[in-house]
């Protein structure tokens, strides 16, 4: 029989190129394979903790002067009498007008008024009589309610803390110093770092003591006021 197969696209002459071909593919595969790096992922791991100053200081009492009892009237002269003089019968006697001598107009002078006394809540207390707390915290005396609120403050702020990934990569701990203060409803307001380490690890911290809850407030002369509150907040990665 004839061969009808044409030269030209017969696969058999070619196949040892294909053959070639592949095996430098597979070559250069498995070298590639023996180059590559592998890394190991690195987890980090932090803890917060917060030191709490217990420091108790001295009620705030805003001293009141009572005002000095107003000076006496000045006391009135009583008007002098005429002296009579007794002369005989015979003798006609002038008669002499006197006129009473005005009354002189009499000013009492008022006392001074009575200076205000600064309300309580312009100005927030760092230690008042009866100390903000949290309802689980009400049972026992000021310093346990006081105590109490700032273990709970410490739990909360732990609770809340979100470590800043980059603060991870780039080592970042320390102690920030964040003040608030609770107002006379209760609430925390006017967060601020007034000591910081980074602006990273700064705002994470403000973040968490903003979401601390309301309080019942602090009472001083049973009238609610403003309490400062300055809390260590300690970041440590470990």
């Amino acid at each position: 029989m004839e061969n009808r197969k044409n030269d030209k696209v017969n696969l058999e002459k070619v196949k040892h190129v294909f053959r070639g071909i592949g095996f430098v593919c597979i070559i250069g595969l498995v070298f590639l394979a023996f180059t590559l790096k592998s890394y190991d992922k690195v987890s980090y791991d932090f803890k917060v903790s917060i030191d709490v100053f217990e420091e108790e200081l001295p009620p705030l009492i805003a001293p009141v002067t009572p005002p000095p009892p107003p000076p006496p009237p000045p006391q009135q002269k009583p008007p002098q009498e005429p002296e009579l003089e007794i002369v005989e019968d015979d003798v006609e006697v002038e008669e002499e007008e006197f006129e009473d001598e005005d009354e002189e107009d009499i000013e009492i002078e008022e006392g001074p008024e009575e200076e205000e006394v600064e309300e309580l809540d312009a100005v927030p207390l760092t230690f008042v009589k009866n100390m903000p707390h949290y309802k689980n915290c009400a049972s026992g005396n000021n310093s346990e309610r006081d105590r109490c609120t700032r273990q709970m403050f410490d739990k909360k702020i732990r609770e809340a803390f979100v470590y800043p990934d980059i603060a991870q990569e780039m080592g970042l701990e320390g102690v920030v110093y964040v003040q608030f203060v609770v107002s006379s409803k209760g609430y925390v307001e006017k967060v601020k770092v007034i000591k910081g380490v980074h602006k990273h690890l700064n705002d994470a911290a403000v973040k968490a003591v903003q979401k601390l809850p309301p309080l019942i407030p602090g009472k001083q002369l049973d009238k609610p006021v403003s309490l400062l509150y300055t809390v260590p907040v300690k970041i440590v990665l470990d």
